[in-house]
């Protein structure tokens, strides 16, 4: 958990994980969500997200920017997880500061 946050601009799919580990990529997952109770890419997203929320408080950076620094790779994968992680758009977190 605390390499996924301290590499989370990376690409962290579950076998670029499970290789950095040494471990099988369904082992991985299994121990992951026995150990934190949710799914190893959900944790990813919401660690994503919540990285972009504390960027767009700042107010001095751009969605796109935040995006990006989250480590998200296109902007409509952005809101679509933004959207469902917190049932909000980014813009409404940045205009709430």
């Amino acid at each position: 958990m605390v390499y996924i946050k301290e590499h989370l601009q990376e690409a962290l799919s579950r076998n670029e994980l499970a290789r950095k580990f040494g471990i099988s990529p369904s082992y991985l997952s299994r121990i992951f969500r026995e150990y934190s109770g949710v799914c190893l890419q959900n944790y990813i997203v919401q660690c994503r997200v919540q990285r972009a929320i504390s960027l767009l408080k700042q107010g001095d950076v751009s969605v796109l920017d935040a995006a990006l620094e989250s480590g998200f790779t296109s902007t409509s994968g952005f809101y679509r997880a933004f959207s469902g992680v917190t049932g909000m758009k980014p813009r409404d977190v940045r205009s709430s500061v």
